[in-house]
């Protein structure tokens, strides 16, 4: 975002020898980065609390699909096949939680074209980790 000031405090040094001004420069950049992630974690806290409050509404299927839930912190993308083998269930206790994962609006297919193997998204916290057309 600072690229043009960055390449003058670089110059400024290597002219100047302004290591108080590269310094300065560098500690604010490092603050300013430092307040960014602080205020994604926490959002990031705070949709993966209300979802679970979501899941746990309905007691019957939490269990599988706060597993799915966990999962899909660790990785935004899933498939049934993948869900079930890193949640240690069946494939169709996979399914399941992803179909109720999906009815509260928490994950979405991403290709709903393809009838076997369809890949899933938690488009919010996706949303959140590229908000700024990058990966953090």
């Amino acid at each position: 975002r600072t690229r043009d000031e960055y390449y003058k405090r670089l110059n400024a040094v290597r002219k100047s020898d302004d290591w108080t001004g590269w310094l300065l420069y560098f500690l604010a950049v490092v603050a300013e980065a430092a307040e960014d992630v602080f205020a994604t974690a926490r959002e990031v806290e705070e949709l993966f609390a209300r979802d679970r409050a979501k899941i746990e509404q309905n007691k019957r299927s939490a269990p599988a699909a706060l597993a799915a839930h966990e999962t899909l912190q660790g990785s935004s993308i899933v498939s049934a096949p993948g869900l079930a083998s890193a949640i240690g269930r069946s494939q169709p206790t996979a399914l399941a939680a992803i179909k109720r994962l999906t009815t509260l609006g928490i994950v979405r297919p991403m290709d709903e074209s393809r009838r076997r193997n369809r890949r899933f998204v938690y488009a919010a916290y996706r949303e959140i980790l590229t908000r700024d057309g990058e990966p953090l």
